[in-house]
C-alpha cells in the first residue's frame, strides 16, 4: 500500500495518536507485513513504537485508534477500559426467525455472556463463566427481512455486538460464526462497520469525536442506506 492510499485511511490525528478506517479484508496484526500495524510502521518510518488501543475483528471495518507516544496510548486505553469512551457501531442484519419482527425502534440487549469467542449453536457460552453485557440499539427497517442498526456498546466483551445480534434473533449479515447457517459464505466481509469514536485528547483535553463514514454498497451489500438517518436519543 502507498503511503498516498494509507493517507486516505486517516480519518483523525492529534499528538501520539491516528484514527484509521480498517478496511474489512484487513487484520489488525495478524499478518505481518500486510496487517494495519505492520503498515503503520511502513507509513512513519521514524517512528520506534506503535500502540495499538483497539481491536476489530477480521471482516470488520472502521475505526482503530493508534498511538505514536507511549503515555497518550496508555490515557486512551484507560478510557477506553472504563468505558469512558463512546464507540458506535453500524450493522445491517437479518431476521432470523419468520415471525421476529421488530416492536420498538430502540432497547437494549443485556443477555450476559463469556468472555471469550463462542459459538452459533450458544453465543451465551458457559453459563458459570458469563458476565454482564450491555449493547443499547436503535433500529430502521430496510425491508421485510432486514434491519440497519445504531449500536452503542456500553461493554466491552469479545464478539459481544455480533453475539447480542444472533441472541435477538438478528444476526449480522456475513456472520459465519453466529449468523444463518445457511448463509454461510455468501459474503467477503461482516456487515459491521466501527464508525465513530469520542474521548478526551489527553493533549488538549477537549472532547473529541471521530467518524468513518460507510458506503455499504461499495462494500459488496445490495442496499443504499447513505440517507438513513437515526432519531437523537434524549
Amino acid at each position: 500500500m502507498t503511503q498516498i492510499t494509507f493517507d486516505k485511511l486517516i480519518v483523525g490525528r492529534g499528538k501520539g495518536w491516528l484514527a484509521i478506517n480498517k478496511p474489512a479484508s484487513m487484520t489488525v496484526h495478524n499478518e505481518k507485513g500486510e496487517d494495519l500495524i505492520s503498515l503503520v510502521k511502513e507509513y512513519l518510518p521514524k517512528q520506534k513504537d506503535v500502540f495499538l488501543m483497539n481491536r476489530l475483528d477480521g471482516g470488520t471495518s472502521g475505526i482503530v485508534m493508534v498511538g505514536t507516544e507511549k503515555s497518550v496510548a496508555s490515557n486512551i486505553q484507560q478510557q477506553i477500559e472504563k468505558r469512558t469512551v463512546t464507540k458506535i457501531y453500524f450493522a445491517i442484519c437479518k431476521r432470523s426467525k419468520a415471525e421476529k419482527v421488530l416492536v420498538n425502534q430502540e432497547g437494549l440487549w443485556k443477555w450476559y455472556l463469556t468472555k471469550r469467542a463462542e459459538g452459533r449453536s450458544n453465543p451465551q457460552g458457559f453459563q458459570k463463566m458469563r458476565v454482564p453485557c450491555k449493547t443499547f440499539w436503535q433500529a430502521l427497517p430496510v425491508d421485510e427481512e432486514h434491519c440497519y442498526f445504531k449500536l452503542n456498546l456500553l461493554t466491552g466483551r469479545k464478539h459481544q455486538i455480533r453475539r447480542h445480534a444472533a441472541l435477538a434473533d438478528w444476526p449480522v449479515l456475513g456472520d459465519g460464526r453466529y449468523g444463518i447457517a445457511e448463509e454461510e459464505g455468501q459474503f467477503d466481509r461482516l456487515a459491521l462497520h466501527s464508525y465513530s469514536i469520542e474521548f478526551i485528547d489527553p493533549e488538549t483535553n477537549a472532547t473529541t469525536k471521530i467518524c468513518a463514514p460507510i458506503n455499504w454498497r461499495d462494500e459488496g451489500f445490495n442496499f443504499d442506506l447513505q440517507d438513513f438517518t437515526f432519531p437523537e436519543v434524549t
